[in-house]
């Protein structure tokens, strides 16, 4: 029997990793990721120990397992720290109980800074084990605009209610508009197309209020969501006297045939529910203008963000997934347990767009 490794590599092991994923994914979804990885490897934060790499697990010197861990940068108890985000596992279906190896790995990564990921419920529980820290469960909250249409296509014999149903949410939207809040004197609302100095400016201010948030820094960001090769995202900001007080970043994704509205990220300096709700109603009405049969804001944060889904729409709560995270060094791994309840963290800080 060959003996099992651990081993950091480069690009040049892509092609194996995306044949690893096709043994459990469609073709869809390995291009998917095919089109992101070149994008996921061109940054490295100022800092960072390593960059970004494929974690891989080799015997006789085969890659027979693999994970992408892309560098990033969080926010931690008052300070920058490195951060590592493991995405992906695959492992060949003959080694698959081998693959804990790579799980295991993830809480050793490096000496300092921050491992941490979204995983499904098969791996959950083998992080529970390792004695990962754990966010409170994920909150997605949904918002209907035309629901006809996804109900002629799930129940084609109730096709007939379409009219009704649509009915029925143009109602509830007409009644959001009356209760959401209004922009007041000074306050603004603009689309920006990238990420200056000013919005490093708006990130040291909003990160004073935060405990445990991946980085929003202009570079962080522009990477993020401008440079990103495989979405177009829209950004709006919220200015109080010409000053960014908050950014939601929005895109509408074509899943089946049905447009659906999904909010990226957001934050706000203050946690103001009527700061984030001014944010959600705008994406909320970008939504509503592309045509969307609905929208989801998927969030781990304060009641602040859960108020103002409530505020904007967002009325069919739903929760499930968590956070695993892991300290590297005894320095973090004493600061992570301590702030991850109060962990700020949305679908953009993970891969679920690519």
């Amino acid at each position: 029997m060959g003996r099992y490794e651990i081993r950091r590599r480069g690009l040049e092991v892509s092609e194996t990793y995306f044949d690893l994923m096709r043994l459990s994914f469609d073709e869809e979804a390995v291009q998917q990721k095919a089109e992101a990885i070149n994008w996921m490897f061109a940054r490295r934060p100022a800092g960072h120990p390593t960059g970004p790499f494929f974690l891989t697990l080799e015997r006789e010197g085969k890659v027979i397992g693999g994970t992408i861990v892309v560098a990033d940068t969080v926010w931690l108890g008052g300070e920058e720290r490195p951060a590592f985000l493991p995405i992906g596992n695959h492992v060949h279906p003959d080694h698959r109980g081998r693959g804990l190896r790579l799980l295991k790995k993830m809480s050793r990564l490096a000496d300092h800074g921050v491992s941490m990921g979204l995983p499904n419920d098969r791996s959950f529980g083998v992080h529970r084990r390792f004695d990962a820290s754990v966010s409170r469960p994920r909150t997605t909250r949904f918002r209907s605009y035309l629901p006809g249409a996804l109900l002629a296509a799930r129940r084609p014999t109730l096709s007939f209610l379409s009219p009704l149903v649509n009915a029925v949410s143009q109602a509830s939207n007409a009644l959001v508009n009356l209760i959401r809040p209004r922009l007041r004197q000074g306050e603004s609302i603009e689309e920006i197309e990238t990420f200056g100095p000013e919005f490093d400016i708006f990130w040291e201010l909003a990160r004073a209020n935060h405990d445990f948030l991946c980085a929003r820094s202009a570079d962080r960001m522009n990477w993020r969501y401008v440079d990103a090769p495989f979405s177009r995202y829209t950004v709006d900001v919220l200015r109080y006297d010409g000053a960014i007080k908050g950014v939601v970043v929005a895109r509408v994704a074509d899943r089946k045939g049905h447009l659906v509205g999904e909010i990226s990220d957001i934050l706000c300096v203050e946690h103001d529910p009527r700061d984030y709700a001014l944010l959600l109603g705008a994406a909320g009405d970008r939504f509503a203008d592309a045509g969307a049969a609905f929208s989801e804001f998927a969030f781990i944060g304060d009641d602040a963000l859960d108020a103002a889904g409530r505020r904007t729409g967002f009325w069919f709560p739903r929760d499930k997934r968590q956070v695993v995270a892991y300290g590297l060094g005894s320095r973090d791994a004493k600061a992570v347990p301590r702030f991850i309840d109060n962990m700020h963290f949305l679908r953009g800080d993970h891969d679920e767009d690519y």
